[in-house]
């Protein structure tokens, strides 16, 4: 039986939609059509902080239809203060051109804390969870 998730608590920004689940798990919600910048990425992690009680969590990172981020957004994302609030984040992808940027991501930028890309939110999901100690 699939539980049910509830959401505790949710800022709406300008590109994303970050909640808080009630299983512990952040999820940014992005827009679609959008390309985050840097400004961006740095008040969707400083929003997770807000919510999160400035604690780490999983991250869920939905990608709206034709989302995208800039490479500025991808280097802060990658970096310490984009990791700071993040124990592993799992990217859901819907486009050929998120797969092919995401997989750039994870081999040139190289995330400081795991990451993985993948085209379902329940395979991300049981993912995420198996860094739950």
């Amino acid at each position: 039986m699939k539980e049910s998730i509830s959401i505790l608590k949710k800022i709406e920004l300008n590109s994303s939609t970050i909640s808080l689940r009630s299983d512990g798990i952040i999820l940014f919600d992005v827009k679609p059509n959008v390309t985050i910048t840097e400004k961006d990425a740095k008040e969707m992690v400083d929003t997770a902080g807000k919510i999160g009680g400035n604690k780490k969590h999983l991250i869920l990172i939905i990608a709206g239809k034709y989302a995208l981020a800039d490479k500025e957004a991808r280097d802060f994302a990658a970096g310490e203060y984009g990791n700071k609030y993040t124990i592993a984040g799992a990217f859901v992808i819907k486009s050929l051109a998120q797969k092919i940027l995401g997989n750039a991501y994870l081999k040139v930028n190289k995330p400081l804390t795991p990451t993985a890309l993948f085209d379902s939110e329940e395979k991300a999901v049981a993912w995420l969870k198996t860094f739950i100690k």
